[in-house]
């Protein structure tokens, strides 16, 4: 059987048969719960207690930090996202950042976002409308590989490490912490 779980060493999520992955841990971690299907556990209106939407920003009520709405390459138009997100490579990303003390997102803050219980797209799609289930960059660095940085694909919700240039690309979306 196949199945998803994380490699605490990392914080990836992976998926398969955990005979393919033979040097991961072989622990597991019980969780107790009223065993109704997961899909339940999604807020009806997640908007509405997390996130305080403001015009093109987006403040994280749990977290405390303001996200852009749009994804890089994209543009507010009082009510969506419009345009088509940008593909970047790492280095790409970071030289892209815009002023204003706007910066890409650690993997921590950037998976904060990720609900993989909320259906295809894992992330608030009133909050982030326009958002492509694709992999986002982060500024986190794999450590024992700085060649690669952490992401996260909002397909699925899954963190994986890519190479931080070509011919890996991402999309990106800024953070910052409010002043």
């Amino acid at each position: 059987t196949s199945a998803s779980f994380v490699d605490f060493r990392t914080g990836q999520i992976q998926s398969g048969e955990r005979a393919a992955f033979p040097g991961l841990p072989k622990a597991i971690r019980l969780v107790r719960g009223s065993g109704k299907d997961q899909q339940a556990a999604c807020p009806a209106t997640p908007t509405d207690s997390r996130f305080a939407l403001n015009g093109e920003l987006v403040t994280d009520r749990k977290t405390g930090l303001v996200w852009n709405r749009c994804s890089h390459g994209q543009s507010w138009n009082g009510s969506t996202c419009t345009g088509t997100a940008s593909s970047l490579t790492h280095e790409q990303a970071l030289q892209q950042v815009p002023s204003g003390g706007w910066r890409l997102p650690n993997v921590k803050e950037l998976v904060s976002l990720a609900d993989p219980w909320c259906g295809a797209a894992t992330i608030d799609p009133s909050a982030f409308p326009g958002t492509t289930a694709t992999r986002y960059w982060s500024a986190s660095p794999v450590v024992d590989d700085p060649l690669q940085a952490w992401t996260v694909d909002f397909s699925n919700a899954y963190v994986s490490p890519i190479g931080r240039s070509g011919p890996s690309t991402a999309q990106a979306r800024w953070v910052r912490t409010p002043s």
